[in-house]
């Protein structure tokens, strides 16, 4: 994947390269977010709170409520 930009140093394009076929396609765009990987710096967590098999911690009900009452899970520390 390539950023293209206009001549105002702008992005406007995305060229996506598939790797497997070579097969090349643009996607017009006015921004972007890498994703690289992300493992969740929860480590200090474990064993006090219930977290899953990616070390995320686990909520309930959809909300920041979680194993342990009066604690609260937001960002990325949550799946």
């Amino acid at each position: 994947m390539d950023v293209v930009s206009n001549t105002k140093g702008q992005m406007s394009d995305i060229l996506i390269n598939k790797h497997d076929t070579g097969e090349e396609s643009v996607l017009e765009a006015k921004g972007l977010l890498y994703g690289i990987g992300h493992t969740p710096n929860n480590q200090l967590l474990e064993g006090q709170i219930d977290l899953d098999n990616l070390g995320y911690i686990l909520i309930r009900d959809g909300i920041a409520n979680n194993s342990v009452e009066g604690v609260f899970a937001a960002g990325d520390v949550q799946w």
